[in-house]
């Protein structure tokens, strides 16, 4: 696990195509913070299935080894495809007393990998989380390192990375993936308190890493009002970055929902009923947009100028032999991912992990087929060019099909009778107010 390998960086490289085409913008921050010559323990917060080591792999150099749910290494086929990718089984109390056992391998097998100054990866929540807030963490990060020095005679420089990832659409492709990575925590840090106390260590680095963890990542701690929160990240930061006159990129917008939900925090726990009083007034804004058949996203916008919709039914007009031609060529994927999310899964968070996989195989088997069958149609010039059309038809047909849709929406609300809309703004103002006091 600790060697270097070379069917690893074949399969990331692989792999690497379809995941950059999945993604609208893949943002990577604080590179700089992992040590090329130290063993290096990556600690991330676990929100989006398989997409979260995918997104870790992709963004560094090395060839982390990672510890994943034992349960899924039950098939041999996969446990041999796993051991390829530098998955490890961790084992838990449902997986039985015999399975328990294998841990302590597993966990020597990960202590060398650190003895070799490599990398190794853990989720510190030990599940995945489908709102967005940190799990308390697990011990596992803390057995390994804290194993790995007593190993070593507590020489051995371990830096451990609290890593954050987001998603500003978790289930959708053409998103946005940021991978935040964190100032390094120093193990050895910990050894003093760890020879007097190994417990009061295990609780000092976990403090310290679920700390710095919730400053990378979006963290609403809040269970009563979390959909009120989520609705501001929506409503509300887009009027923040113009009033603190922030470029308009995509890490902006992160830091700006992470500033949103501090400040509201701190600000509704000086002021008993403000939260209450600011989601009546969200609520009433949202019930005026839905009995209008509006989209909340075309109203935060405000309404479109005469020439940006002029603009938009040209590009529409004139890109639709190319969104048919996407829609013929990709029908197939595109309704096997829709009856496999919609029917098949029992988690949501496996969503995007299975557009991302049944979009891999197709790129790379159905995609073949086609090319195949294209040689008997098809000159020598045309079928490469016909090859290297079909992933970038199937990305200009979702790009036209989102485009449209939010042609039509822009659409209604630019029609809307101004009673409506004077209604409808009436209410966008009265929490507005209420924000741009605190901010």
């Amino acid at each position: 696990m600790e060697n270097w390998s070379f069917w690893y960086i074949v399969i990331k490289k692989i792999m690497g195509i379809p995941y950059r085409l999945f993604y609208k913008n893949y943002i990577i921050t604080g590179r700089e913070n992992i040590p090329k010559d130290k063993p290096v323990f990556f600690a991330p917060n676990h929100q989006n299935a398989i997409m979260d080591p995918l997104a870790i792999i992709y963004s560094v150099n090395k060839q982390p080894v990672f510890l994943a749910r034992g349960d899924a290494f039950n098939n041999p086929t996969i446990a041999k495809i796993f051991a390829i990718l530098k998955i490890l089984p961790v084992y838990r109390q449902h997986d039985g007393r015999e399975a328990l056992k294998k841990n302590e391998d597993i966990f020597q097998t990960s202590v060398n990998v650190l003895k070799n100054n490599r990398a190794l990866c853990l989720f510190p929540e030990a599940k995945h989380n489908e709102f967005r807030r940190l799990r308390i963490l697990k011990k596992g990060v803390q057995r390994i390192t804290f194993q790995a020095l007593e190993d070593t005679n507590f020489k051995l420089d371990i830096k451990i990375i609290p890593t954050g990832i987001y998603y500003d659409n978790r289930d959708n492709s053409k998103s946005t993936v940021i991978v935040n990575y964190g100032k390094p925590i120093n193990a050895l840090d910990y050894v003093d308190v760890y020879k007097e106390n190994p417990n009061n260590a295990i609780i000092a680095l976990k403090a310290d890493m679920t700390k710095s963890i919730k400053s990378l990542i979006i963290n609403i701690e809040d269970k009563d009002y979390y959909d009120l929160y989520e609705d501001l990240r929506l409503l509300y930061n887009s009027r923040l970055i113009k009033f603190k006159k922030l470029a308009n990129k995509e890490i902006n917008k992160f830091k700006t929902d992470q500033k949103i939900i501090e400040k509201v925090s701190n600000y509704s726990i000086k002021n008993e009923g403000f939260l209450p009083e600011l989601n009546t007034k969200v609520e009433s804004y949202k019930n005026l947009i839905s009995e209008n058949n509006l989209s909340i996203k075309s109203v935060v916008k405000g309404k479109k100028h005469f020439f940006k919709f002029a603009a938009t039914i040209i590009t529409l007009i004139i890109g639709f032999p190319l969104f048919l031609y996407g829609v013929i060529f990709n029908i197939i994927p595109f309704k096997l991912t829709r009856y496999i999310s919609k029917n098949l899964l029992t988690d949501n968070q496996y969503i995007s992990s299975v557009k991302y996989a049944v979009g891999s195989v197709f790129m790379y088997v159905y995609y073949s087929i086609l090319v195949l069958l294209s040689i008997l149609v098809l000159d020598n010039w045309y079928i490469l060019a016909f090859a290297f059309s079909l992933p970038f038809s199937a990305i200009i047909a979702s790009y036209y099909s989102r485009l449209y849709s939010e042609f039509i929406n822009d659409f209604k609300y630019k029609i809307l009778n101004k009673s409506a809309e004077k209604e409808i703004l009436n209410s966008q103002t009265e929490f507005y107010n209420m924000l741009d006091n605190i901010f």
